[in-house]
């Protein structure tokens, strides 16, 4: 094989930049993945997951995508490089030689999924690295070093993201990877809530909820936790049919009732959880049946009072790093635990009252 390339050196190491077609990747008997298995010990990569190379073919076949970041392949016989100006030249591989593949494998594989499917992708061409290091384990510490210190984009970005997405054609959202629209539905309107919580001077969120690259400061929990707590909320069937601005104001007026009920918990909120992940993850998945209890016109005194009949649950010494709250742990499990918990006292203490499952005015 002979392709045009550039060739660059790092630390007397040459490294060749160029591309190849779909066409040239579909070459399974020439371009392998050196796998892990038992009669092959010696292999580094796990067996390719066929659903993530299907949707890599669907983003480049329906979403017209591209995928401007390389595969890395490793040639462990020597190569011979034609310089013909400056760093460009002819790279010549060895007709015999196999040619490894040690990052990108997925993507090669939706490649040749797209060919199979519709011809017109053998040209679809996609950036190449070679590298032509002769041992085993110098190829497999370069898959290591790429995937142990590759950093992913922060969870909080990718949500502000996703807000930006939701605004593309439904056809072009519907052939996104699925790992990346993951909670496209609800997390563009959740960040708008979180957003306007923090901007609103009447409630008890006001600055306190850090977003992206923001110091830490007077903020007491991230944009991503607080805008994953919201989705209860946001994806509520009934609240779902209310606008970001309602919804602001209706927790607003809830959050602002639990602080009457336990005012020395937001005086004092890092010795208290309420104003943390336990309490928003909590408090908010208890927010739908809050507002069952209220009524047709959701006002603040009527908030309080629902809350006010539950038996444990709203005082600041409930909330507590040290109480009992504080020992129930960090996890989702956990917060399923208190949750259940504080559905139980707020049902028991509103058992005569009625439930409204319908829309309610402000």
């Amino acid at each position: 094989m002979e392709i045009s390339a550039f060739e660059i050196i790092q630390n007397n190491t040459p490294i060749y930049i160029t591309y190849m077609t779909a066409e040239q990747l579909s070459d399974f008997k020439r371009i392998k993945v050196d796998i892990f298995k038992n009669e092959n010990e010696e292999g580094y990569q796990r067996e390719i997951n066929d659903k993530r190379s299907e949707e890599f073919a669907k983003y480049v076949i329906n979403a017209k995508g591209i995928s401007p970041v390389s595969i890395l392949i490793n040639v462990r016989q020597k190569l011979n490089f034609i310089r013909e100006k400056d760093n460009f030249g002819k790279l010549i591989i060895p007709d015999n030689s196999l040619m490894w593949i040690v990052d990108g494998q997925h993507r090669r594989k939706g490649l040749v999924m797209a060919v199979n499917e519709m011809s017109e992708y053998k040209s679809y061409q996609i950036p190449v690295v070679i590298t032509n290091l002769s041992k085993t384990y110098d190829e497999a510490k370069q898959f290591i070093i790429i995937n142990k210190t590759q950093k992913g984009v922060r969870s909080d970005l990718a949500e502000r993201f996703l807000s930006k997405l939701f605004e593309e054609p439904e056809d072009i959202i519907s052939q996104m990877p699925a790992t990346v629209i993951r909670g496209i539905t609800w997390i563009p309107k959740s960040i708008e809530v979180s957003e306007k919580l923090n901007e609103r001077k009447d409630g008890v969120w006001y600055k306190r909820i850090r977003f992206p690259n923001e110091p830490k400061m007077i903020t007491l929990v991230s944009q991503k936790s607080f805008t994953e707590s919201l989705r209860p909320v946001i994806r509520n069937e009934i609240f779902e049919q209310y606008s970001v601005e309602e919804i602001s104001e209706l927790l607003t007026r809830y959050w602002n009732a639990i602080k009457e009920l336990c005012p020395e918990a937001f005086k004092l909120p890092d010795e208290h959880l309420i104003q943390k992940t336990t309490g928003i993850f909590t408090l908010h998945r208890l927010f739908p049946l809050v507002i069952s209890y209220c009524g047709d016109k959701v006002k603040i005194e009527r908030i309080k009072e629902i809350l006010s009949k539950m038996e444990r649950g709203m005082n600041s010494n409930y909330w507590g790093v040290s109480g009992e709250i504080g020992l129930a742990g960090t996890s989702q499990k956990s917060f399923s635990i208190i949750y259940k918990k504080l559905s139980t006292y707020l049902e028991e203490g509103n058992e005569n009252v009625a439930k409204k499952k319908r829309l309610f005015e402000l």
